[in-house]
């Protein structure tokens, strides 16, 4: 599934990287896959809207 997210979205996967990236650094914590698949997902739709406008 991550992958299937990964090659529909790749600009939203990059951007939920960085973030995912920064969350774990800051709290030493690791964000589970299934985290990063709906964080890809919810900021995709943010990246839509934004570039509809």
């Amino acid at each position: 599934m991550l992958q299937h997210v990964q090659r529909s979205y790749p600009k939203a996967y990059d951007l939920a990287d960085k973030v995912i990236v920064y969350i774990e650094d800051k709290t030493h914590k690791q964000v589970a896959e299934n985290e990063r698949i709906y964080l890809t997902v919810h900021l995709n739709r943010v990246l839509q809207s934004t570039l509809a406008q």
